[in-house]
């Protein structure tokens, strides 16, 4: 059921604004930046009072699938309702829920456990994360050496390749600075290899984690690669405190697949 009284014309309006691609891109001057942060923050607060408003006061946690599609969703629950979650984390926990409809909102009452949890394993030098569905595998440098579909065996990578590859290639255009990429900036690259820290932070059922540190030239980047039950998705949460000039990241994942169209 909608409510008809919520008008969210306004806080839409303001989200087109700022999806300007000078703003997304980081090419604006300052006092945009400035703007643009003090505009979002505001309409994060008014939204999130919205919301509060349409949920029960004293009810119980309500999972929301704002997606069309439906399926095999998680939620993530911070501080509370750890007692109808299937899986605890550092700072919450976690809720799976089998089916969730499109465009539906569901109450967290009861514990669900999924049927093929996930799980992580660590050997002398790799890590895992297996789901039934697919199974990771991960080098201390953070790599990704395998990714196997369990059912058919296909390998998603291409062969003697491997994933999640961070590299930095010199970046200094010819003119637009920040905007061009010049084809010879390939020509300079440098491959970030020195992971400082390996290992599994999370072990199922509901997720999977394996979190790597790396430090490189002063800068620290923080990446939690996870694998969820009932998904063939691999997630890649990084936090980048990035301290050079002129220096672009990529992740390369050179895969096993030709093609120019996608299902």
């Amino acid at each position: 059921m909608v409510r008809e009284d919520i008008d969210l014309t306004r806080e839409w309006k303001t989200f087109c604004v700022h999806q300007l691609h000078d703003i997304l891109t980081g090419t604006s001057i300052m006092e945009v930046f400035d703007e643009a942060r003090r505009d979002l923050a505001a309409l994060r607060e008014g939204l999130e009072a919205k919301v509060q408003s349409l949920l029960p006061k004293d009810g119980p946690f309500v999972a929301i699938n704002t997606a069309p599609t439906r399926g095999p969703r998680v939620a993530e629950v911070k501080g509370a309702a750890e007692t109808h979650a299937a899986q605890k984390t550092s700072d919450g926990a976690l809720c799976y829920f089998a089916h969730l409809p499109g465009y539906s909102a569901r109450a967290i009452g009861t514990v669900q456990t999924p049927k093929h949890g996930a799980r992580a394993s660590v050997g002398e030098k790799t890590a895992w994360l297996d789901n039934g569905l697919i199974r990771v595998k991960i080098l201390p440098n953070a790599h990704i050496a395998e990714v196997t579909d369990v059912a058919t065996g296909w390998q998603a990578l291409a062969e003697g390749e491997h994933g999640n590859c961070l590299i930095a290639f010199e970046d200094r255009p010819v003119c637009w600075d920040v905007w061009d990429f010049d084809p010879y900036c390939q020509d300079n690259q440098e491959e970030v290899t020195n992971a400082r820290q390996f290992e599994v932070v999370e072990n199922g059922p509901v997720r999977a984690a394996v979190h790597v540190i790396h430090l490189w030239r002063g800068c620290e980047i923080v990446q939690t690669i996870r694998l969820t039950a009932g998904s063939r998705r691999i997630d890649f949460v990084a936090e980048i405190d990035w301290r050079m000039s002129r220096i672009l990241l990529k992740v390369a994942f050179p895969v096993a697949v030709s093609t120019e169209t996608a299902l």
